[in-house]
Formats: structure tokens, sequence, C-alpha cells
């Protein structure tokens, strides 16, 4: 029998957001904002106590702090239950098309009900 390609091998890891550190404010002020989904609604990705947090207005457990890992944005969700984090990738505006973001789980392999890779956010506005 062939192994499955995207098949993680028993004895390792699932990746995660160890080794992240937290993005400041300042670093993070060109992607800061209100980003909607049609479906999804609002996510805020604003300033809160010195840190960046990003909020679903829909989904309260959704919720977490940005970090960087390596050269990329992860978002680490505050409620251990929320798995798997989130990889945070940001597109300039262009034209007249506004800041995008997309999602996408942090272990390719992780729990395929969390549809990160579905939602279409784009900056609807500014942080309050």
């Amino acid at each position: 029998l062939e192994r499955n390609a995207h098949a993680r091998a028993p004895t390792a890891s699932p990746p995660t957001a160890a080794g992240a550190q937290p993005v400041t404010p300042e670093q993070f002020a060109p992607w800061a904002g209100v980003y909607r989904d049609l479906w999804f609604g609002d996510v805020t990705i604003c300033a809160r106590a010195g840190a960046v947090h990003f909020a679903a207005a829909k989904s309260p457990k959704l919720a977490g702090t940005v970090l960087r890992l390596h050269a990329r944005y992860v978002v680490h969700w505050d409620n251990p239950s929320v798995d798997p984090d989130a990889w945070l990738d940001f597109h300039a505006a262009s034209g007249e098309q506004p800041i995008t973001l997309r999602m996408a789980k942090l272990d390719p392999l992780g729990d395929f009900s969390s549809d990160y890779e579905d939602l279409h956010l784009a900056r609807a506005g500014e942080c309050r």
C-alpha cells in the first residue's frame, strides 16, 4: 500500500506557534483594522494592551494574539479548545481593491472543520 502523501508520521508533532514572538501595534500598523467576510462577518485586528488582538464578532471563541513566526503572522487563540492556530496572510491594497486577508491552518493536517481557507476577508475600516 502507498502511504498517503499528506499523512503525518505517527511520531511527528504538528506545527505549533512555539517560538513565535508577539507583534507590537507599531509593527502591525499597516494591516490593523476591521476586516469583513460576507458570510462570517467582522473581524477586528487591533492594538490592545500593547499587543495586537484578533477578535471575530460572530465567534467569540475566535479571539487571540497576533504573533510573528519567521516571516509570517499567526494568530494564537486565547481559548485552548480552538484548534488549530491560524496563519494570517495579508495582501496589499491594489487600485480600488482594499487590503485582503486570507487565513489557513497552522497545521495543514489539523481539524478539517476549521474552515479558515473559506474566508475572504477584506479591510472594511479602521480600528476604533
